[in-house]
């Protein structure tokens, strides 16, 4: 997708089919992501590891025009991924961001040139959740007043999912964690525009933020709710 300021790639991830060549997947994976995959008691969840970080090294290996077990991917103090400052052949990828997020059943990839976070949540898993609880807790004040207006089902679900990945793209972009309170800032409701909306920073810094609605066409054709937030130069 094109931004107002940039283009950031959008890369979908089917997690459903079952895969028999996960070896040979798993063979461009570091041996510090093997492992953390060994330690998963689920096959699963394993499954679904090794295919998010094949395709999260392959897209990056093909932007930075390395192999896909070159690419060296570090963890930041409050756990999110980046790329070292520089890559084997003496190259920097200093422009180069990305984050990634997924359900049981897709995954979805965001690689741009500034900083970026990216959230995704299946309408599906709400399930007869009952949202209000969760907003009384991680929601800001008018964002649980909005909730409250929509009716009981389909309609709330949605808008309940778009605050709440409006929200985790954010933090994920700021790169905090749970550092950074959910209802310690409030985003936009309802649909956004497709050239998106500049947002504060939700550490109360100068720093601002667009964000915007991701297309909810996928391979898999669920039912999704998903959002991306990119640094404003």
């Amino acid at each position: 997708m094109s931004t107002a300021r940039g283009s950031i790639e959008l890369v979908w991830i089917d997690l459903r089919p079952e895969t028999p060549d996960l070896e040979i997947l798993s063979a461009v994976l570091s041996p510090e992501e093997r492992e953390r995959v060994d330690r998963m008691a689920h096959p699963d969840l394993r499954r679904r590891r090794i295919l998010c970080r094949h395709a999260l090294r392959m897209a990056l290996g093909a932007r930075l025009g390395i192999r896909a077990e070159q690419v060296p991917l570090r963890t930041g103090p409050h756990g999110k991924p980046y790329l070292e400052p520089r890559i084997p052949d003496g190259n920097t990828e200093g422009r180069w961001h990305f984050n990634l997020s997924h359900t049981d059943h897709l995954a979805l990839l965001a690689i741009g040139d500034r900083e970026l976070g990216v959230d995704l949540e299946e309408l599906a898993r709400l399930g007869s959740m009952e949202p209000g609880p969760v907003a009384d807790r991680f929601f800001a004040p008018e964002e649980r007043a909005v909730l409250r207006t929509r009716t009981p089902g389909v309609s709330r679900d949605i808008e309940f999912l778009r605050i709440w990945t409006r929200k985790e793209a954010l933090i994920k972009a700021v790169g905090r964690g749970l550092h950074c309170p959910l209802d310690a800032f409030a985003v936009p409701t309802g649909p956004l525009p497709t050239d998106g909306t500049e947002v504060d920073c939700p550490e109360g810094t100068a720093r601002r933020w667009r964000l915007f609605d991701v297309p909810r066409e996928n391979p898999g054709g669920l039912e999704c709710v998903a959002a991306l937030a990119v640094a404003v130069p």
